[in-house]
């Protein structure tokens, strides 16, 4: 009885024994899973901290980019502006000089309102300075649109002052039809013909 009883305490024994190192053996097995799933999770947030810090760095290379084509686009602008601003002040000292070149000029802006506009008879508006000017010049000026036209043309000039530095404005005679001819207008509309090369150079170079 007691032989039985020690064998059966031994048994026991062995067993606990077993099932402690299969506890241990568990449990290292757990720590060893659980190491590798955090190194694994260690190694794709360093991968996606090194992508975030990619992007990051990217987006701040586009923004550099983009404000350096705003920049660079800025200063093109001003500098049309500042050559039409010259441009501008050129043809104020010409015309109030009344220079051979804008004598000339005056003609032709006269000419070229007034077959922009359909019709017969037109009212021409002109700077009080430039009135004596094309009195002198009418006649002719109606021979050249009347040619144009293949009709008779009449023009007149009307007493209203046109707030212009130069160049013309001329009107139908009921009023409806206008065209501006100033040398203003002709400056912004050479300003619109520059404008979009300007900004072609920077939508071409947007892909850079």
């Amino acid at each position: 009885m007691e032989g039985l009883k020690s064998r059966l305490i031994l048994l026991k024994e062995v067993q606990v024994k077993e099932i402690l190192e299969e506890a241990k053996d568990q449990a290292a097995k757990l720590v060893k899973e659980a190491r590798t799933k955090a190194e694994q999770v260690k190694s794709r947030e360093g991968e996606e901290a090194i992508q975030k810090s990619r992007e990051i760095e990217e987006q701040e290379l586009e923004s550099a980019r983009a404000q350096g084509k705003r920049k660079e686009t800025d200063t093109r602008f001003q500098l049309v502006d500042a050559a039409l601003l010259k441009s501008l002040d050129k043809l104020r000292e010409l015309t109030d000089r009344q220079d051979p070149a804008y004598v000339n000029a005056i003609e032709g802006l006269v000419v070229e309102a007034a077959v922009k506009i359909t019709g017969a008879e037109f009212e021409v508006m002109l700077n009080p300075r430039d009135v004596t000017l094309v009195k002198r010049k009418l006649e002719r000026i109606e021979k050249r649109v009347s040619t144009i036209k293949g009709a008779s043309a009449k023009l007149k000039i009307t007493n209203t002052p046109l707030r212009s530095i130069g160049g013309t404005m001329v009107r139908s005679k009921d009023g409806k039809q206008i065209f501006n001819n100033t040398l203003e207008a002709r400056l912004a509309k050479v300003r619109q013909e520059m404008l979009p090369p300007v900004c072609d150079a920077l939508l071409g170079g947007a892909s850079d």
